[in-house]
Order: C-alpha cells, then sequence, then structure tokens
C-alpha cells in the first residue's frame, strides 16, 4: 500500500466569525500544560474536542465558518486565554469548544465548509450522526471529554515492562513552528525506535517496576513528542522523554506531584540523541538546564533513593546506569542509524534491537523486537496494531510472522 505524503497548511477559525488568516498561520494553543485541552481541570468549564473530517484533500475557501444553537457553549478566537486549539488541514477542520458551566448541555453545532464535503464528525472518540446540506455541516454534541485531538497510544509489550506512550504524527497535523519546515519524519522515526528499546532495556535490568519489588518509589515514563501541540505546549524538536513520576495519596480526588523529572533527549538531523534539555517540574534539583554529551542526570526518587543515571554519549549514544554499577546503553544501528532500528547493551553486549513501523495516515503500527545474545537472536517478537487514523483508538492488535 502506498503511502500518501501531503504538506500541512493550517488556518484559523473562529466562533460565529471569520478571522482572517495569512498564509503562513498556524494553529495558536496556550503553552500553559495545565489548562491545555484534554485536562479538564476547572470547577465550571469543561472542554469538547471536535473534528470533521473531509472526503477529499482540500483546503475550504474561504475558510471554515463555525455556529452553535445556544451560547452555553463557545468557541474563543482569543486563544491565549483558554487553551482552545483549533485550525485545519488537507483531511480535518478542528477545534475545541469550552462550556460555560460544569454540566453538559445539548446543542447543534453549524460548521460551514466551502467546496469540501465531510466523511465523519467526531465529538471526542465518539462518531456522531451528522448531515451536510451544501456546504454546511450539522450536528449534535455529545458528552464525550476524551482528548480527541491528541493521537496518543499506549502500547504494552507482551514481555513486560513499562507501557509507553507512542504519539502518531501525520505530516498534514504539523503546527507551529513544525509548520515552518520540512516535516523531520526521520527523527520522529527515531524516537519510536529509542522508545522502544528504552522499554525493553529496563525491562531487561530488572527491579525496575512497574510494580513491585523495586528499590525506588514512582514510576519510568516512557513517551514520544508531539507535532500538533494539541496539549497546549509545543513539542519542539522531536524528543525522546524517559522521566519518572511520583505521586503522593490521591487528595480531594487528585493526586499530588511528589517527583516530576523530564529529560527532552533531543537529536541530530540523522536522529541521533545528541542533547538533553533537563527539567525538574515537580522535585529536587535546578529547575531546567541543558546537558551534552558526557554530562548526566541523576534521577532519585522523593527521597533521595538512586533510580538511574542517564548521560548522552557520543553518536547518539544513551548511557543508563544503575546505583550498583551496571552500565546499559541504547544506540542507533551502526549502518542504517536510529531511524531504522535502535539497540540496548548491557557494557558492551547486545541484548535487544528495536524496529518501529508507523504509518499514520493508514492507522498501521508495526513493531519488531529482537532479544539478542550479541549477534544472535534469542527470540523475536513481531507485534503492533491497527488504529484510526483521525482518533487515538485501537481497532485491533496486528502480529507480523
Amino acid at each position: 500500500m502506498k503511502r500518501r505524503d501531503f504538506i500541512s497548511n493550517l488556518g484559523c477559525m473562529g466562533a460565529g466569525a471569520f478571522v482572517p488568516a495569512s498564509p503562513a498561520s498556524i494553529p495558536v494553543v496556550h503553552k500553559n500544560e495545565q489548562n491545555a485541552p484534554g485536562n479538564y481541570t476547572g470547577e465550571d468549564a469543561f472542554m469538547l474536542s471536535v473534528k470533521v473530517i473531509k472526503e477529499g484533500t482540500q483546503f475550504c475557501n474561504p475558510k471554515p465558518l463555525i455556529t452553535f444553537s445556544s451560547d452555553y457553549w463557545y468557541f474563543d478566537a482569543a486563544t491565549d486565554n483558554h487553551g482552545d486549539f483549533y485550525g485545519e488541514n488537507q483531511k480535518e477542520v478542528y477545534f475545541n469548544i469550552r462550556s460555560k458551566g460544569a454540566d453538559f448541555q445539548p446543542a447543534t453545532v453549524k460548521v460551514h465548509m466551502p467546496g469540501a464535503k465531510a466523511m465523519r464528525v467526531l465529538v471526542g472518540y465518539t462518531d456522531v450522526p451528522f448531515e451536510q446540506k451544501n456546504d454546511m455541516v450539522i450536528f449534535h454534541l455529545v458528552d464525550d471529554r476524551s482528548r480527541g485531538q491528541l493521537m496518543q497510544l499506549s502500547y504494552q509489550s507482551p514481555w513486560g515492562g513499562y507501557p509507553i506512550a507512542f504519539i502518531h504524527n501525520w505530516d498534514i497535523r504539523k503546527a507551529r513552528e513544525y509548520a515552518l519546515e520540512d516535516f523531520p519524519k526521520i527523527k520522529f522515526a527515531a524516537v519510536h525506535n529509542y522508545l522502544l528499546a528504552a522499554q525493553e532495556v529496563l525491562r531487561q535490568m530488572g527491579n525496575m517496576g512497574p510494580g513491585s519489588p523495586r528499590p525506588f518509589r514512582g514510576d519510568i515514563v516512557l513517551m514520544g513528542s508531539e507535532a500538533a501541540a494539541t496539549r497546549g505546549h509545543m513539542d519542539y524538536p522531536p524528543h525522546v522523554h524517559i522521566m519518572h513520576y511520583e505521586f503522593d495519596k490521591e487528595i480531594n480526588g487528585e493526586k499530588e506531584w511528589k517527583s516530576r523529572l523530564v529529560p527532552h533527549f533531543y537529536m541530530d538531523s540523522s536522529g541521533n540523541i545528541n542533547e538533553n534539555k533537563y527539567e525538574v517540574i515537580v522535585g529536587k534539583g535546578e529547575r531546567s538546564k541543558i546537558f551534552g554529551v558526557n554530562e548526566t542526570v541523576k534521577f532519585s526518587d522523593s527521597d533521595d533513593k538512586p533510580i538511574l543515571d542517564l548521560t548522552v554519549g557520543q553518536k547518539g549514544m544513551l548511557l543508563l546506569r544503575l546505583h550498583d554499577g551496571r552500565k546499559y546503553s541504547l544506540q542507533p544501528d551502526p549502518e542504517k542509524g536510529a531511524a531504522s532500528a535502535v539497540y540496548g547493551y548491557l557494557n558492551n553486549k547486545k541484548i535487544c534491537r528495536a524496529e518501529v513501523k508507523d504509518y499514520p495516515d493508514m492507522g498501521i503500527f508495526r513493531i519488531r523486537l529482537d532479544m539478542l545474545d550479541n549477534d544472535k537472536i534469542i527470540k523475536t517478537l513481531h507485534d503492533g496494531y491497527l488504529y484510526d487514523p483521525f482518533v487515538a483508538r485501537k481497532y485491533r492488535a496486528l502480529y507480523q510472522e
């Protein structure tokens, strides 16, 4: 099956009135993650994400116009105030709307889409019925508060270990800084491979979680980065997250952070990790610092118990050192680079090879993981899934023999 490659050209929309946009305009989102779409933590208001999927690949001309049958719902073009997320690409008209209270109230939405026909309408993760009259798409809201714009799915290896939050980045959705340059597909491919290799290396370390026993509090969190900026901040440029999260007991239904240590492992043009922008959002240490090659970040929990040392090495190596002296590392394929595959090592011995293939325009995600004894394959995992290209929902598991 041949992949389709598109170039993004995102435009802006307003509620009840067209907002002029320059040819280079791109969606604006709130920079405060706590107020970002999908968190919905306010006492008096919440967001619904809405997406109208087009049959073809054309842009509307003029740009789409959105209206509501009730003033209980609004779409605020002054996005810096509310963290709204909106725009248009070749396949989607997408926007988040906000309530004026804590309860859901039914309403009809009309989206004027000149020159385009709708194929689907999504509110959160829910497909809703719609009617199209000429250029007008009409549908009713439903109470689905899921993060419908975020294309993130959790992958749990059948071999065990920590889950990975894979983000499926389709180039048509690139926003802000990403919209101003060629889509960095090599780097995003490398992100997937580093994450899969990290999952397996952490599993082979033993006593690192998830679950017990382990000598520290909290969990290691593995996550990719996003080109669409739907979460209220810009994941730019592409990077790998290998983080530490620790919560205290829930207070009034909410978790209290004890530690939130967030490395951002950035890459060169070939997808090799070469820098770590480290942020201590909650916990001990400098708030933010850039770590270069051969500089080490030391993970410890809220009780100062050591977890892991992370050091960016030469040629894309990421060294993971335990306090007992064991040295693991993630290293790019020496011939084809990290976008092709990433190896896991214990000292100088190869212990795994990770290879991920993602086709976000078709919703196909394939994984090959080899457990190695140097160059000898001990066993191989072929895994993956089929997913909806327009909302983060798995259809079924995908096994490739």
